[in-house]
Formats: C-alpha cells, sequence, structure tokens
C-alpha cells in the first residue's frame, strides 16, 4: 500500500511541477510506520530555482528560506495526501553538508528515507552521495554534542531534541528517544559505520547550541509563515501536528481556514499557552 501510495503521489508530483524535477525522497512518521492514511512527508528536488515554483516570488521565496513547502493529494477514495518540500538539489546537497549551520535537512535525512522517483542514474547517484552527507554530518554532530559516558544511540536522541529545539516543533521530551528505539537497527549500524563499533563518548566540551537554537527559531518563524502561504489547510495541519506530537488539541475556526496566513499565526498564541513549542 505504501509503495502504490508514494508512485501515485510522485507521478502527481511529476505531473505538477513538470521536466524540472530531478527525484523525489519520502521520509517521516508515515513512511517509518508504513502509514498511508496521514500525510505523507515528500522532497521533490529539482535541477534549477526556476523549477521550483512558476511564480518568480515562490522561487525567490524558496532561494531566501528553503525549502517551500505544498499540500498534495491524490484522487481516489480516499485520496493519498503529502507535504511536499520543493527546492534545488544542488541546495539540498549544500544544507546537508557538516559547513551548514542549520540542521534542517541533515537533521531529517540522516534518518531512514527512500527515493522515491529519480530522473535517470546521474540524479539518483547525485541524490545518493547528498544523503550519505548528510548522515555522515548528522553522526559528526552526535560526537560533538555528546557528554562523557553516552554511548551511540543516547547522544544521537540527545542531538535529535537539540535539533527540535531549533525548529517550532511541539516534540515531546520523550519523542527522541522513541524515533531512536523505532530504527534501531538502522540507527547502530549508521553508528558502527561513523564512529566505530562499541563506541562511547570521552568528549569533556560538548557544543551546547544556545545561539543556533535561537537562530533555528528565527528561520522556523519565517518558514511557518511562508508555509501558510503555500500550504492548503496550514491551520488544520498545525493542530493536528500539535495533538498527535504533544496531546494538546487546539481549536481552529472556520476565520482560521479561510485566511491561510492570518490563521496560522492565530494559531502561535494557543500553541504557546498549551506549551507545546519548548
Amino acid at each position: 500500500m505504501m509503495t502504490d501510495a508514494l508512485e501515485a503521489l510522485a507521478d502527481a508530483i511529476r505531473q505538477w511541477r513538470g521536466p524540472g524535477v530531478l527525484a523525489i525522497l519520502a521520509y517521516g512518521s508515515c513512511l517509518r510506520e508504513n502509514r498511508t492514511d496521514g500525510i505523507i512527508d515528500l522532497y521533490a528536488l529539482t535541477d534549477s530555482h526556476r523549477a521550483v515554483s512558476p511564480s518568480r516570488v515562490s522561487c525567490l521565496c524558496a532561494w531566501a528560506l528553503p525549502p517551500n513547502v505544498y499540500y498534495l493529494e491524490t484522487g481516489g477514495n480516499p485520496p493519498w495526501r503529502a507535504k511536499v518540500a520543493v527546492l534545488p538539489l544542488t541546495r539540498f546537497a549544500r544544507l546537508a553538508a557538516l559547513r551548514t549551520t542549520s540542521p534542517y535537512i541533515w537533521a531529517r535525512f540522516g534518518q531512514p528515507s527512500r527515493i522515491v522517483w529519480a530522473r535517470g542514474e546521474d540524479a539518483r547517484a547525485e541524490v545518493e552521495h547528498a544523503l550519505a552527507t548528510a548522515c555522515a554530518t548528522l553522526w559528526r554532530h552526535v560526537a560533538l554534542v555528546s557528554h562523557a559516558g553516552d554511548d551511540a544511540l543516547e547522544a544521537l536522541a540527545r542531538l535529535l531534541a537539540m535539533t527540535y529545539g531549533t525548529e517550532l516543533r511541539p516534540e515531546s521530551t520523550g519523542r527522541a528517544r522513541l524515533l531512536v528505539e523505532a530504527d534501531r537497527g538502522f540507527f547502530l549500524a549508521a553508528a558502527e559505520r561513523h564512529l566505530g563499533p562499541d563506541w562511547r563518548s570521552n568528549n569533556a566540551t560538548p557544543h551546547r547550541w544556545r545561539l543556533r537554537r535561537w537562530a533555528g527559531k528565527c528561520l522556523a518563524a519565517g518558514r511557518l509563515l511562508k508555509g501558510a502561504w503555500t500550504f492548503q489547510g496550514g491551520a488544520d495541519y498545525m493542530a493536528g501536528k500539535v495533538a498527535r506530537h504533544s496531546d494538546r488539541v487546539l481549536r481552529v475556526s472556520p476565520w482560521q481556514r479561510r485566511h491561510r496566513v492570518l490563521g496560522a499565526l492565530a494559531l502561535l498564541p494557543q500553541i504557546w499557552r498549551t506549551r507545546a513549542l519548548h
């Protein structure tokens, strides 16, 4: 069922965005849990910024604050639904590298993902190289933020919790550990490959990320505003994500559904009051 959903959504993305699409990736909770009843997380990687959107303003937004995020669903009963992030493959690869200051890409794609479709073997090889870079970057940061005595999975959970802190993400404090346990075999193999067998930290000066945390939240707020403009049902999506990860129920009014940007912004006071974002 998941394969069918991904193939149908990939076909819809290629028709929607045209020949500029180089590859399509799946990641996130629906892929991990093999669920097609939620909103599936996808990335569409393009061959240029011009291929991100037919709108010049939207392309400029993607260049200034990547990625652009859209809502997509296929026909059928029930339809398959996706959140589609779009950005150039070259930008994706740069954001996966160690020198980038934001964990937005490498924190996601150092975890399990799937290449749903690629435009030829050259494009597939480029994507595979970018994913390998993201994984290497993630494990380099695992070592940098680890505390003396941490094993690899403890340090990974610590890092993932820190990456949540750089975004406006309604994750509970135990969410990072649950994610690590859900793909324990994948992460143990990656830890052995990047840190060595039976690794344990002797790091006396762990990185704290104070500046990175607040800079990341500013970028996340900008992405939220941009996403509310491009993402159909943005307020409902935000409310559903908060409910799924924090057990907090937010009320979305008809007015908020009609006004995408203002509706998403109007949810922020509720989110802060419930302490769903931390």
